[in-house]
């Protein structure tokens, strides 16, 4: 294997040729590779749960805010108020939910831009205060229709759901750089000196190893001698991606079933 990186070494540029070839080849390829990363990509097609989460999305807009609709005589009478009010808050306390939104719990701006007062000052309201929030509601169009209906006997509790998305961008872009792409290890056997626990936890990162393996095919020691690839690591790292990726595979089969009856 030496005698092939040295081979390599001396014969640059048709390494490069070879190289770009290959690109081109696979370039031509990958311009008709489609990736498809959404939920529904691993849902059963024609399956009647999914068109109906499929309809329910439709009429939301989204499916990161469910509505839980209220229906009564009147949604302000005492019992009634109570109950949203006590749905909004075991709601928010469901891990997952970011907030929850209804007529118990929204401010009012148009009273106080700066510092917004709750619209509903005490649950359930006194009489008087009842008629001072349906005057408001009827004068102010950002409530009504979106929190309560116009004839005040519906209801809406807005659920809306923590993006994940976000999360995991944040946590891939912390993943980057902790990771020795913009540094070398060199940095790491420095840190080792003074947090050995901190800089062993970076020789875990599984990027470690990628990006010192390409750093030694490409440029080699300092003194331009080639080195190879750290092939022992690699090993342990694909038979570790193999395990999760069978592991993996064979909990999404199992729970596949269940996709459209959870959603």
């Amino acid at each position: 294997m030496e005698a092939f990186a040295r081979w390599l070494v001396r014969r640059p540029l048709a390494v490069v040729i070879a190289n770009l070839l290959v690109t081109l080849a696979l370039g031509a390829y990958a311009l008709h590779i489609r990736i498809e990363s959404s939920l529904e990509s691993v849902l059963p097609a024609g399956d009647p749960k999914i068109a109906y989460y499929d309809e329910t999305r439709r009429l939301f807009g989204s499916d990161d805010v469910g509505v839980i609709g209220v229906v009564a005589d009147d949604v302000f009478a005492p019992a009634t108020i109570e109950k949203i009010a006590r749905v909004t808050n075991e709601l928010a306390k469901i891990d997952g939910v970011s907030k929850v939104l209804s007529i118990s719990n929204v401010v009012d701006p148009a009273e106080n831009v700066l510092s917004p007062p709750p619209l509903i000052l005490r649950i359930p309201p006194p009489p008087d205060e009842v008629e001072r929030v349906k005057a408001k509601l009827k004068r102010v169009p950002l409530y009504g229709r979106n929190l309560v209906a116009d004839d005040f006997r519906g209801a809406a509790i807005n659920v809306f759901f923590r993006d994940i998305a976000n999360v995991s961008r944040h946590a891939l872009r912390l993943w980057f750089y902790l990771s020795p792409a913009l540094y070398s290890s060199a940095a790491i056997d420095a840190l080792g000196e003074k947090a050995p626990v901190v800089a062993q936890l970076m020789r875990i990162n599984p990027f470690y190893t990628f990006f010192e393996s390409y750093r030694n095919v490409i440029y080699g020691t300092p003194e331009g001698a080639p080195l190879m690839p750290l092939w022992r690591d690699l090993a342990i790292w694909l038979v570790i991606s193999t395990v999760f990726l069978a592991l993996a595979t064979l909990f999404f089969k199992r729970l596949e079933p269940a996709f459209a009856k959870v959603l």
